[in-house]
Order: structure tokens, then C-alpha cells, then sequence
């Protein structure tokens, strides 16, 4: 009786292992270079593979091209300042420019964005997604970066039709990348909301809406509530001016403190000053006023302000003395914005050049600081919760699921 022989087991094939850069064990908040190129190259490849997207962005560039072409003519058949100078033409259509692309700019993003999550869970890939190695953060960031690459996209296409009036205006390249960076910053903020919401909401319809509401809110809705308040906020309150102009003793008092109809404050021991002297006159008057600072940030958030507050500074002693820079709608909205802020400001009250007899020593003659840092935060505290919470959303397992959800 011969021994039958038992075959030996055949090699084990080598595992091939998972991909690179692609380790399991994925935590809820790990974030790899590899894994967001995966998410961003698919989500890229679903938008770009329509022709509607290559539509779009041409219909965009056109718009805003014949936009900024139809202002600036306007400008100089009307020939507004007298002169036919291309430089207020040019400030003109830049600025009118910026802000029509910020508000078509931000009318754009939560259509790209916020149906990131629940548009994919109603096609049925999510999961599929959810059940690789990619974590949710890593799914969320992906969704985030390829909306913003997009918005990206349409801001360049934008690029030629202010660029070249920014250039006949006389504005510096620094203004402009300003404004671009600005421009940057909120489309990537408001993308973050949209993906976040589009988590929250389960039809795409919704949460379209909501991230619309949210945005023409910041834009339109705050800024008519700050309005409104207005007239609640107002009070009797006594004013301070100085103005400078030549002495005459016959209706000027030379005092130590204000309280005249016309008065020249001296420092102690300061000689009086002759007849024709220029000084610095005290005028104060019971007048009405509006602490608008109360209700200013209201428009902390609103995008107009963030993008205007890019522009230098208008000295108001500029515009007392006739010295207007070009017609630039940025720089006087940010100066709008800026006494908003402060209405009590020595800045608004004294038109005296320093060292004149009789200037505020004691007074704060400095502008109020920028709106933009307050602003940004603000939106970077919304849009930061909101793809935090897009994250949690997505973990894996999920503890509960509303009635109706597709899951793949």
C-alpha cells in the first residue's frame, strides 16, 4: 500500500497593497495631498467633460467685457467731468466693474458649490466615496477646493475687463491684486458654506437656497437693516469744527476753551495772533447726530465693504480743498464705511493744517482703521463651521438617516 502524497499549498500571491499614499485606517479629520488630488481630479473631470461649463465662462467673459467697453464710452460721449479725461472714465468703469463682479461673483459660487454633497447622494456615489480609503475630511476639502478652482476660473476670465481701466485710472498693481486677493478669499469662504449646507439639506434645490439666502443677506438684507436703524439711533449732541482761515479780531474770540459761534483756542502763554494771521477756528453748535457706530457691524460682513476697504485711503482734507482723486466708487464707499464706524472722529471735524494757532492738539486726527479684518473673520468663522460640519456629516458609520435618503 503506497503513501498517497498530500500536494504542498501553492504560494501565496504578494498583496498589492492599498494605493499609494493611501493607507488604511483613515481618520475623520486626516487630510493627504494624494487623496485630495483624487477627489479634486473627479470632481473637475464631472464639471469640465460638459460643454455648458466652457459656455458659461465664455457668456461671463463677454458680459463683463462689454459691461466695462459701454461704461467707459458712456463716460466719454457724456464727457461727465468736462474734459473727456480717460483717467475718470477709467476709474469709473473699474470700479463699477469690481463691484458688478462682486456681485455676480457670489451669485455664481453657491450654484457650483451647493450641491456638492447631497447632488452626489442623490446620484447614488457618495457611498461610494464614503466606503474608500479617502476620510471625510479629505472628501469634503477635495469638493471644496475643485467649487473654488471653478471660481477661480471665472475670476480670471474676469481679469481683462477691469484690468485695463484699473490701468486708465492710474490705480497701482497693488490695488488691484488687492482686490483680487479679496476677491479669492470670500469665493473660497462662501464655497466652504455651500459644501457645508449642501451636507445639511438633503435636495440640492435647498440647499442652493439657503446659501443664496445667506449671501444676497450679507449683500442686500443687512445693509437695509442698518439703514433702517438709523433713525432709532439718532441724537442731540454739541459739534465741534475748525476750520482755518485769517484772523479777525472783530468777530473771532480768542479763548481757552470752545463754546463761541467762532472761537481761536490757544495753548497757555501763546501770543495773540495779528489780524490776517491764519488760525484755526473753533465753531460749536447744537446739532443733530446718529451713532451709527452701534449698528455698524452690520455691514462688517457685506462684500462691498470687504472689497472697497482694498482701496487707499481718501484724505478727507482732499475733498474740502477741491482736490478730488479719480471717480473711483471703491475709495468713497470705503470712506463712507469708515465714518459710519466712527462718526465722532476728530478726522471729520478738523480742516486745519497742523501747527496753525489755534489746531486740536489734543485731538485725535487719525482715520478710523480697516473693516476688512473684523469682516473676514466673520466669514471665516461661517464657512469653517460650515465644512466642519460637512465633515462630521460624512462619517461612516452614520448613526441616522432621514426617511427618503438614497444611499448608493
Amino acid at each position: 500500500m503506497t503513501a498517497s502524497t498530500v500536494p504542498s499549498p501553492a504560494p501565496a500571491s504578494p498583496d498589492p497593497g492599498p494605493a499609494p499614499g493611501l493607507t488604511a485606517g483613515t481618520s475623520t479629520w486626516r487630510l493627504r495631498p494624494q487623496a485630495l488630488r483624487v477627489v479634486i481630479g473627479l470632481e473637475l473631470r464631472q464639471r469640465v467633460r460638459s460643454k455648458r461649463w466652457y459656455v458659461a465662462l465664455g457668456l461671463w467673459f463677454l458680459f463683463l467685457m462689454g459691461m466695462s467697453l459701454l461704461i467707459l464710452a458712456s463716460y466719454l460721449v457724456l464727457d461727465l467731468d468736462g474734459a473727456g479725461s480717460l483717467r475718470g472714465a477709467g476709474g469709473l468703469a473699474f470700479s463699477l466693474g469690481t463691484l458688478l463682479l462682486v456681485f455676480l461673483q457670489l451669485l455664481v459660487l453657491p450654484a457650483l458649490s451647493a450641491g456638492a454633497v447631497n447632488g452626489d447622494r442623490t446620484a447614488g456615489t457618495l457611498a461610494t466615496l464614503q466606503a474608500t480609503l479617502l476620510s471625510p475630511a479629505e472628501i469634503v476639502a477635495g469638493k471644496v477646493l475643485a467649487s473654488w478652482i471653478v471660481g477661480l476660473a471665472f475670476l480670471a476670465a474676469a481679469l481683462p475687463s477691469i484690468a485695463p481701466a484699473a490701468l486708465l485710472s492710474g490705480a497701482s498693481p497693488l490695488y488691484l491684486l488687492r482686490i483680487m486677493v479679496m476677491l479669492a478669499l470670500l469665493s473660497l469662504l462662501v464655497t466652504m458654506l455651500g459644501v457645508g449646507l449642501s451636507s445639511l439639506v438633503r435636495r440640492p434645490l435647498g440647499s442652493v437656497v439657503l446659501t443664496y439666502l445667506v449671501v444676497i443677506g450679507a449683500m442686500v438684507i443687512l445693509p437695509v437693516i442698518w439703514a433702517a436703524s438709523l433713525p432709532i439711533l439718532s441724537v442731540d449732541r454739541e459739534s465741534t469744527d475748525y476750520y482755518q482761515q485769517p484772523f479777525d479780531s472783530d468777530w473771532m474770540q480768542v479763548g481757552t476753551a470752545p463754546g463761541h459761534e467762532a472761537t481761536v483756542v490757544l495753548p497757555p502763554g501763546s501770543p495773540e495772533p495779528q489780524p490776517g494771521d491764519q488760525v484755526c477756528v473753533a465753531e460749536t453748535w447744537e446739532t443733530g447726530g446718529v451713532r451709527s457706530e452701534i449698528s455698524a457691524p452690520l455691514l462688517w460682513v457685506n462684500p462691498f465693504v470687504l472689497v472697497a476697504d482694498m482701496a487707499p485711503q481718501i484724505d478727507p482734507e482732499e475733498l474740502i480743498a477741491g482736490s478730488e482723486p479719480p471717480l473711483d466708487l471703491l475709495r468713497y464707499l470705503q470712506l463712507g464705511m469708515r465714518w459710519a464706524s466712527d462718526p465722532t472722529s476728530g478726522s471729520w471735524s478738523v480742516h486745519c493744517d497742523p501747527g496753525v494757532p489755534g489746531y486740536p492738539e489734543d485731538l485725535d486726527t487719525s482715520l478710523p482703521g480697516p473693516i476688512w479684518p473684523m469682516g473676514l473673520a466673520a466669514w471665516l468663522l461661517l464657512g469653517g463651521a460650515s465644512a466642519a460640519t460637512a465633515v462630521l456629516r460624512l462619517r461612516v458609520p452614520m448613526r441616522r438617516i432621514g426617511s427618503g435618503t438614497r444611499i448608493a
